[in-house]
């Protein structure tokens, strides 16, 4: 699989709630940055961190199709958009987001994913 396949793989499975198709795509050692949580190391602390999303965005979805993708060997960065609902019944439209994957050459998983967006989704 090359890296936008992961990358799509990994989206999707955000898309559908799965937390468990989305762990097997990250290195054991990964790092990940999320603005409202900082950086998460490990698979165990990434899953534990997805597990309390789930509670908190009721549903979330990326306009995939256009995705802009820029790779530079190992790294590559994603500007998309996203839609959803959060718990609290707040709902969002088109927020922007920005991603950076990093993988590691010998496993070819994600070693480092550092996602950039509005961590309020837009909520006042």
């Amino acid at each position: 699989m090359n890296h936008i396949e992961i990358i799509r793989k990994y989206f999707f499975a955000v898309t559908a709630r799965t937390p468990q198709n989305i762990i097997p795509l990250f290195d054991e050692d990964c790092e990940v940055f999320f603005a409202h949580a900082g950086i998460l190391k490990g698979k165990q602390e990434f899953d534990k961190f997805n597990l309390s999303l789930i509670e908190s965005i009721v549903e979330l979805t990326f306009d995939m199709d256009n995705f802009n993708y820029t790779a530079n060997g190992n790294t590559v960065i994603i500007e998309g958009q996203e839609s959803g609902k959060l718990s609290n019944g707040f709902s969002f439209k088109d927020n922007r987001f920005c991603s950076v994957f990093e993988f590691a050459p010998e496993t070819n998983l994600v070693k480092r994913m550092f996602a950039y967006t509005d961590p309020n989704f837009g909520e006042k």
